[in-house]
């Protein structure tokens, strides 16, 4: 995992995240840039990206399984696909938090079918 490059788009954070993401030094190649809402950090990050593939993860997220990654890889290279996405699940959430997870993963879903076909799973 030493070369693997993790850009951690920082919108000035007071929970420590600096210094946790300079913590793993050590084992990866991290990065703290500047953040902001989420689509500028995002694009920040995707702007310093040199390779064909990007993985956009929030600082709250927990991956549902430890095969997901690979799977998601798997299947944009099987099928040519330029992106993959996949469901998201709200373990401790209100019901609220629930129908907004819900919600996301209808538009997963919906953008699959407006563009070209696309394996969305979990």
């Amino acid at each position: 995992m030493s070369n693997t490059r993790v850009l951690v788009a920082d919108a000035g954070s007071t929970d420590a995240t600096v210094e946790t993401v300079i913590s793993f030094r050590d084992r990866l190649q991290v990065q703290v840039i500047p953040g902001g809402l989420p689509a500028m950090g995002r694009n920040a990050g995707a702007a310093l990206a040199q390779t064909a593939y990007v993985l956009f993860l929030d600082a709250d997220v927990e991956l549902v399984s430890d095969t997901l990654v690979r799977r998601a890889l798997q299947s944009a290279k099987d099928n040519d696909l330029h992106y993959v996405t996949t469901n998201i699940v709200c373990r401790d959430g209100s019901w609220m938090d629930r129908i907004f997870y819900l919600v996301n993963d209808l538009f997963q879903y919906l953008s699959c079918i407006h563009h070209r076909p696309c394996r969305c799973e979990t």
